[in-house]
């Protein structure tokens, strides 16, 4: 049984982060988003959507995508 909060909980909490429920909810206010996914489908899951970042990112907001993705998955994000 696991005791306390999770260590990626707590190590978020001890440098100002905090966990949320959704990559939208992540989007919220942010002035900078920098995905790291493993493939494309990874990265559309978090992208898109009503939970996806890119419904709340803001229109000045840097996207930043280091992502290991094909080429047209990178400008399917980068349409929206």
């Amino acid at each position: 049984a696991r005791v306390g909060k999770p260590a990626h909980e707590l190590l978020s909490a001890e440098l100002g982060g905090m966990a949320v429920g959704s990559p939208a909810e992540a989007a919220e206010g942010a002035n900078v988003i920098i995905p790291m996914l493993s493939d494309s489908a990874a990265l559309l899951q978090a992208a898109e959507g009503p939970l996806g970042f890119l419904s709340r990112v803001k229109s000045d907001c840097v996207v930043i995508d280091c992502s290991t993705v094909d080429p047209p998955t990178t400008l399917r994000t980068n349409e929206q």
